[in-house]
């Protein structure tokens, strides 16, 4: 009788005990979770390519795109062994983690289906495809911890003159499933001077330029004449991915007038004592500033983001 009772305190015993060690666990789970999810920011900057117009830009990126976000800031540059490298220097504040990389003197040599592909138009030039490799070497070095730690990650270049406050999308849209660009000078693609990319889907949206073309798709696009902005939008399209768009705030500017530049000439506005590349761009930022001095309040319809003109 008496060891028939002591079992039974001993099988009520293991009970409770296993019953705390599932609630301690549970707990242990709960407080992880919780951590991530308090430790979790909500914008990461990522800067590629070349480090150009840094002096012009450098106050403006900080005052009104990483400050306003409480942002961090990733940079990848394409090393360009000149005086411009020496911009890395510049940024400090919010950096979490910069580098430089340096391109194969050959890009080509890089993507083994090249010389089957076709080149119509401008998807495929040297510049571009150094852009989708530089964006590829971003996940490899990056994409985890932009994965992880930021819910937005927006991708943009080192010479965007930001002239007013960018708007903080997730205080304006609660869908993540949403990749943002601004609606000017897209060409009816994707324009990647900016690009904001949600977190789940950033190392996929990375890698994607560069690993299309690795792939068996010649036939396919042989068949097309596509410019960058139009094989972006092939490729976000190809992954069932919503755009949205964003009226300009920012234009690519520069340090001087014989600054290195790919495709536009660096002009200069006397009105306004700065340098710019596009005229289109120039002149949509500061009708937006007109707007944003008016009513500095961001609005959304139909996945835009813009500023009322009332």
């Amino acid at each position: 009788m008496y060891i028939y009772s002591h079992m039974g305190f001993l099988r009520k015993s293991l009970k409770y005990i296993l019953i705390l060690i599932i609630i301690v666990l549970l707990g242990v789970i709960f407080n992880n979770y919780r951590e991530e999810f308090e430790n979790k920011k909500r914008y990461a900057i990522c800067l590629w390519g070349q480090l150009r117009g840094v002096k012009t830009t450098k106050d403006s990126f900080y005052t009104n795109i990483v400050e306003p976000l409480q942002a961090d800031v990733f940079i990848l540059a394409n090393k360009a062994d000149n005086s411009i490298d020496n911009s890395m220097d510049l940024f400090e504040r919010s950096v979490v983690d910069k580098k430089f990389y340096d391109r194969p003197s050959d890009i080509k040599t890089v993507y083994h289906n090249y010389n089957k592909l076709e080149i119509k138009n401008n998807y495929l030039t040297d510049t571009n495809i150094s852009l989708y490799y530089n964006w590829y070497k971003i996940n490899e070095m990056f994409g985890e911890v932009l994965e992880k730690n930021y819910d937005y990650i927006i991708l943009t270049r080192s010479d965007m003159y930001y002239v007013f406050s960018f708007p903080d999308i997730m205080s304006l849209s609660n869908n993540d499933n949403i990749i943002w660009q601004y609606s000017n000078h897209s060409f009816d693609g994707i324009n990647p001077n900016l690009v904001c990319v949600p977190s789940k889907i950033i190392r996929k949206y990375l890698s994607m330029y560069y690993e299309y073309l690795q792939e068996d798709h010649i036939e396919e696009l042989n068949k097309l004449d596509m410019n960058i902005e139009a094989y972006g939008l092939l490729l976000v399209q190809k992954n069932n991915w919503q755009l949205g768009k964003i009226m300009p705030n920012s234009f690519i500017s520069a340090d001087k007038l014989d600054e290195i530049t790919t495709w536009s000439q660096v002009k200069y506005d006397e009105k306004r004592n700065i340098y710019y590349k596009y005229e289109v761009q120039l002149e949509d930022a500061y009708a937006s500033l007109d707007l944003y001095k008016k009513s500095p309040v961001w609005l959304i319809k139909d996945n835009y983001i813009y500023l009322s003109s009332r």
